[in-house]
């Protein structure tokens, strides 16, 4: 086994490809050497989950249960936030109904939609309105921080007679925290 020992590898000619190794074959790293500032690359996932119901009527925003921690390594890199949320909107005698959800870091609200609700049913006729879903989000967030961060989820109902329930009859919530190389 040879060793080369160099600092840079170019081109020839100043762009183009460098390909280290052939087809078929498997290139390593030796232990304790770590690759260097590959951009975009995926460094830990974090996944949280519950099934948990928590329900309200209010249009202050409250915790639900579904939340992730995760450590950055370095305070360039970012955090892809994926939510799979099932949320129920509720009404009664009236025919429309509203609820948003929010992504906050530690206390920090870092995602809150565009509206000042994400949900609203209405129809034309009928007393009571009565939705399920599955509410996606998804958020790349810049911490700039390697200390422990926790993302978490809340909600809120858009009219106080309105109820927004995660979570319901323990239907399962996913939040999925991805470390990107920056």
């Amino acid at each position: 086994m040879s060793t080369i020992k160099l600092e840079n590898i170019q081109t020839r000619t100043g762009s183009g490809t460098i390909t280290i190794g052939a087809s078929g074959e498997t290139v390593a790293l030796g232990s304790g050497a770590t690759l260097g500032s590959g951009m975009g690359k995926v460094l830990q996932v974090v996944q949280g989950t519950t099934t948990t119901t928590t329900a309200q009527t209010s249009v202050t925003w409250s915790d639900t249960t579904l939340s992730a921690s995760i450590t950055p390594s370095s305070t360039s890199n970012k955090i892809l936030v994926l939510v799979n949320q099932f949320v129920q909107i509720f009404r009664a005698s009236i025919y429309y109904a509203g609820g948003s959800l929010r992504l906050v870091r530690d206390s920090t609200t870092v995602y809150a939609g565009d509206l000042g609700y994400q949900y609203y049913y209405e129809v034309n006729s009928g007393t009571n309105i009565n939705m399920y879903d599955y509410k996606s989000l998804s958020y790349l967030d810049s911490p700039s921080t390697t200390s422990s961060i926790t993302y978490k989820t809340q909600q809120r109902s858009t009219d106080a007679a309105d109820s927004i329930t995660t979570q319901q009859a323990s239907a399962k919530s996913t939040i999925i925290l991805m470390e990107i190389a920056g």
